[in-house]
C-alpha cells in the first residue's frame, strides 16, 4: 500500500472493509432466518 500520498487509501480500504462486513453479515442473517 502506497502511504505517502495526502490521502490514506488504507483508510478508504477500511472503511470498504467494514461496509462489505456488514453486508456480509445482513446476507448471513438473512439466509439463517
Amino acid at each position: 500500500m502506497l502511504t505517502g500520498h495526502g490521502n490514506h487509501p488504507t483508510l478508504r480500504y477500511l472503511r470498504h472493509l467494514q461496509w462489505r462486513r456488514q453486508c456480509i453479515r445482513r446476507s448471513l442473517l438473512k439466509w439463517s432466518s
